[in-house]
Formats: structure tokens, sequence, C-alpha cells
């Protein structure tokens, strides 16, 4: 992605906003590009100290989501350790990003 959307990746400062945008800007984008297009649903947003990421398709990608997620976080130098579940066709995930030493509510 930084190869092929540099202009899009270098929007966003850090991970989080990068990540905050997926679903409601870079999906729009994809749906404009491409009007036959079905890209998954992607929310993130903040509970306390997690920065959550919804994920969910009609496709079984949750490992691809995961592998994007973590490039996210590398790109932007971030640390934060990243857990995550998926129910078992794939089609949806739950991913939490936080700090070291913070725990789950």
């Amino acid at each position: 992605f930084t190869q092929l959307y540099p202009d899009l990746i270098d929007r966003y400062a850090t991970a989080d906003e990068m990540l905050k945008h997926v679903g409601s800007h870079i999906h729009e984008e994809v749906i404009t590009l491409y009007p036959d297009a079905s890209p998954p649903k992607v929310a993130a947003f903040q509970e306390g100290q997690i920065l959550v990421v919804e994920y969910g398709s009609h496709r079984p990608l949750a490992y691809i989501a995961l592998g994007l997620i973590r490039g996210c976080l590398l790109h932007y130098g971030d640390r934060r350790r990243l857990e995550w579940n998926a129910v078992e066709s794939l089609k949806s995930a739950r991913f939490e990003i936080m700090a070291d030493g913070v725990e789950r509510p």
C-alpha cells in the first residue's frame, strides 16, 4: 500500500488516524474507483486505552485484515500490542491495540 498509494498513506500521521478512516474514507474511494466492489466493513474506535478495530466481510479474509493492521502499526512505528479474535468462518474479527501493561476491562 505504501508503494501503490503513498498519497493516501501520507494523509495520516499515526496508525490510529489511518485505522479510524479505513471504513469511512478509504473504502469509499475503493467504491468510487470500482462501483461493483464490496469492500469489508471496518470500524475503529476507542474503548478506554484500547483502540478496537472491528472487521466484517462476506469473504473469509480476517487473516488479511490482521496482516494489514500489523503492517499499519509497523509503518507508523507503533509498538503497541495487537490481540485479536475471529469467528470460525473468518468473515469477522475484533482487533484490540493496546500498550503493554494495559489490560482489557
